[in-house]
C-alpha cells in the first residue's frame, strides 16, 4: 500500500558496511547494470571531466543519470522536454561531482596506503547477501551477480575501494565527540521532534480482487467471503501470521503480514480506523481500501508521549555526530579537490 501500509523502501540493499558513506553521498554508489540509453544520452564516449589529466567520462555518468531518469517514467510524459533535459542535467552534474569525489578519496587511499584484505571484501560480500530480500547465502549472491552480467572480480574491486574509502573517511571523522551538553542543547532547542503521536504496530492479510472480473462488485462480494473464511480459521486458533504467509497478496506476506508502527493519517480511513480501535491482541475486518479486503492484527499499541532528553539521548548524539562527519567529510572532499587538478571539459 505504498506509503501507506507497505512502505517497502525501509529494506536497502547496500551493505551495513558501507552506510555511512551512503549516507554521505561521498563514495559508495553501487554499480547496477545499465539500461539503454534514455533519449537525452550522448552514445559517444565523451570526456566530462579530468582529475590531474585522468578522466571521467560519459560511459561512467550516463548511465547512472538514466537508471535514475527511468524512476520517473510515469511522469516523463506530463513534463516538458524542456524540463525533462533540465533533470537530467542537473543530475548528470551531480553523479559527475560525486564520482570525482570518489576518485579524489581513492587517490588520497592510496597515498594512506590503506589496504582492505581479501577477508574483508568476503565479509562485505556476506553482509550484503543477508540483506537481500529474501536473504541469500554468500554463494546465492554471487550467482545472481554473475546472472545479471557483472565480473564477480569486478564487484570484488569495486568493494575494496569502497571499503578503502569507508576507512578514510573514518580516520578523518575519528575525532569526532558530541557532549551531553551539546546533546541537551540539541534537545531544548527541538523538543518538537521527540513528540511521538499515537502509534499502532499491526500485522495484515491483503486479498486483492482481480481487476479484469466482468462483475467488479460480484468479485469483490467473492473476496469479502474468503476473507471471512481466513478470519474463522483465525478466530478458531489458526496462526495469523501463517496465514498471512500462504494468503496474503502483499509483500508483506513474507513477514507474516507485519507492517511496523505507522501513525494516523498514514493509512486509508477504513484500515485506520479499524486498526486504532482494535486492543494489542485482537483481529478484526474485514476492511476495504483501494488495494483490496484486509483482516488485521494488532500487536501493540503505543500512546502519544513526549520522550526525555535520557529517552532521545542516543538518538541525539548519533544525529548530530553524523551532521559533523558529513561537515568534517566534505570539508576534506574540498581540500583534496583544492590540491587536485580538476577541470570540467562539458557544461
Amino acid at each position: 500500500m505504498g506509503q501507506q501500509t507497505m512502505r517497502l523502501d525501509r529494506w536497502a540493499i547496500l551493505s551495513s558496511a558501507l552506510s555511512l558513506l551512503v549516507m554521505l553521498g561521498l563514495g559508495c554508489r553501487q554499480k547496477r547494470p545499465a539500461p539503454s540509453p534514455g533519449p537525452g544520452a550522448k552514445e559517444v564516449n565523451e570526456v566530462l571531466a579530468t582529475i590531474d589529466g585522468l578522466p571521467i567520462t560519459s560511459k561512467e555518468v550516463d548511465p547512472v543519470v538514466e537508471q535514475w531518469m527511468a524512476g520517473f517514467a510515469d511522469r516523463l510524459a506530463q513534463w516538458t522536454p524542456e524540463y525533462v533535459e533540465q533533470r537530467r542535467k542537473d543530475k548528470r552534474r551531480q553523479v559527475l561531482d560525486q564520482l570525482i569525489a570518489e576518485r579524489l578519496l581513492d587517490q588520497e587511499a592510496q597515498r594512506e596506503q590503506i589496504a582492505i584484505s581479501d577477508q574483508q571484501v568476503d565479509q562485505a560480500i556476506a553482509q550484503m547477501a543477508a540483506q537481500q530480500q529474501p536473504p541469500m547465502t554468500t554463494e546465492q549472491f554471487l550467482r545472481h551477480v554473475e546472472h545479471s552480467g557483472r565480473s564477480i572480480e569486478d564487484l570484488r574491486g569495486q568493494i575494496r575501494q569502497q571499503l578503502a574509502r569507508q576507512a578514510l573517511c573514518e580516520k578523518v571523522t575519528a575525532a569526532v565527540e558530541v557532549t551531553d551538553q551539546q546533546a541537551m542543547a540539541y534537545y531544548q532547542a527541538n523538543m518538537a521532534q521527540f513528540y511521538e503521536p499515537e502509534q499502532v504496530r499491526a500485522s495484515h492479510i491483503l486479498l486483492r480482487p482481480s481487476q479484469d472480473a466482468s462483475d467488479p462488485n460480484q468479485q469483490l462480494a467473492t473476496v469479502l467471503a474468503k476473507a471471512q473464511q481466513l478470519l474463522a480459521q483465525i478466530n478458531a486458533g489458526a496462526d495469523f501470521a501463517e496465514l498471512a504467509r500462504t494468503s496474503s497478496q502483499c509483500p508483506s506476506a513474507a513477514n507474516g503480514g507485519d507492517l511496523g508502527y505507522f501513525k494516523k493519517g498514514e493509512m486509508e480511513a477504513p484500515f485506520e480506523k479499524l486498526a486504532f480501535e482494535l486492543a494489542p491482541g485482537q483481529v478484526g475486518g474485514p476492511v476495504v481500501t483501494s488495494y483490496g479486503v484486509h483482516i488485521i492484527k494488532v500487536t501493540d499499541h503505543k500512546p502519544a508521549q513526549q520522550l526525555t532528553f535520557e529517552q532521545a539521548k542516543d538518538r541525539i548524539i548519533e544525529t548530530l555526530k553524523a551532521q559533523q562527519k558529513e561537515q568534517l567529510l566534505r570539508d576534506f572532499v574540498q581540500s583534496l579537490r583544492a590540491k587536485a587538478r580538476v577541470e570540467y571539459k562539458v557544461r
